[in-house]
């Protein structure tokens, strides 16, 4: 059996053995070679196999598997694309708005809007110091923390952010515990 001649980086302990003078045999053996028998299939066995299935009926099921979820499609904007993002956002459209109309992500606007230079318009807070209180009263009442993000036209973490800063204390979700 040469065993150095198959290994591209043979380790020492095959040198080793060729500079013992261990042979090398290439021709063929009398006997064939035997197969190994994993599953008994004959008749010691009382499990019929049925060819195609798995041998584990716990594991085997009926149903085909699912074909992969498909991927998203990747669109490349054209610089007309690009330059109309770019007169949109500078004449008052938001990020969101624009990926959402271009189905791609916002970081991909953000992007193109670098790449030309545009200026981005600065986070404004949404909500003043008295809407807060408002909100605060309105939650401590009772309310849910998404009644009274909609009641005020924010999301739900503008609102818990907004929360925060004014200690006020968020109750945990229903179901949940701190």
């Amino acid at each position: 059996m040469d065993l150095r001649g198959r290994l591209s980086n043979p380790p020492k302990t095959l040198e080793a053995l060729t500079v013992q003078g261990v042979a090398t045999s290439r021709e063929a053996h009398a006997e064939p070679a035997k197969q190994a028998i994993c599953s008994p299939t004959g008749p010691e066995s009382d499990v019929q196999e049925v060819p195609g299935r798995l041998s584990n009926p716990s594991v085997a099921t009926d149903v085909p598997p699912s074909p992969p979820p498909p991927r998203p499609v990747q669109r490349r904007l054209s610089a007309t694309d690009a330059d109309d993002i770019s007169g949109s956002y500078a004449s008052g459209r938001s990020i969101d708005d624009l990926a959402r109309s271009y189905g791609i992500h916002r970081t991909t606007i953000i992007r193109h809007l670098d790449r030309r230079a545009v200026p981005r318009r600065r986070v404004v807070r949404k909500m003043t110091d008295a809407l807060v209180a408002k909100a605060a009263v309105m939650y401590l009442d009772g309310h849910s923390l998404a009644t009274v993000a909609n009641r005020f036209k924010v999301d739900t973490r503008t609102l818990s952010r907004e929360f925060r800063k004014a200690g006020v204390l968020i109750r945990p979700r229903r179901g949940w515990t701190y």
